[in-house]
């Protein structure tokens, strides 16, 4: 699924025949992007895949915990619009069948695959056969205000914006 996703990008920016040396110039690009060591809180080299995983998840763990903050009694300035009695209606309205098609229709077919591996385009091909499935799992969400626990997980992709990243900070 990579492979065919830098595929089709290349392909459709500079029009490439998806040659041997397509293909070729793809393994260098990844392998230069790969990060093969970083630094720990206390300044040692971290440089096994599962150790430099473990430093990652407890970077991103550790700064996206929530923590607590004794309640302080703040007077806001009214920073938001108030919302007219038709935006609230259209809120409260049911969701229904053409505007989940719209949404996830309106997804690009390569783009975000879930955990799961399927990306938007699988679900668009087999519209005719999951979309009662779909419908359902969406209007249980809005009706319960909940969603099964492993449907908002997603996949992160660190973009290095240094040339040599050291550490995680």
């Amino acid at each position: 699924m990579l492979w065919k996703q830098k595929s089709i990008l290349q392909w459709l920016q500079e029009g490439d025949r998806n040659t041997k040396f397509f293909h070729l110039t793809t393994i260098i690009r990844w392998r230069r992007n790969k990060i093969e060591r970083l630094k720990n809180n206390e300044g040692v080299w971290v440089e096994e895949a599962q150790d430099i995983k473990g430093l990652a998840m407890a970077y991103f763990e550790q700064l996206f915990s929530q923590e607590i903050v004794e309640h302080i009694d703040l007077t806001l300035p009214k920073l938001f619009h108030v919302i007219d009695s038709a935006d609230l209606e259209l809120l409260e309205k049911d969701v229904d069948m053409a505007e989940i098609k719209r949404s996830l229709f309106g997804i690009r077919g390569l783009k975000a695959p879930g955990v799961d591996g399927f990306p938007a385009c699988f679900y668009q091909a087999q519209w005719n056969k999951c979309a009662d499935d779909i419908f359902a799992l969406v209007t249980q969400a809005f009706q319960k205000c909940s969603i099964p626990d492993k449907l908002n997980y997603t996949l992160i992709t660190l973009v290095r914006k240094v040339q040599s990243p050291q550490s995680m900070v």
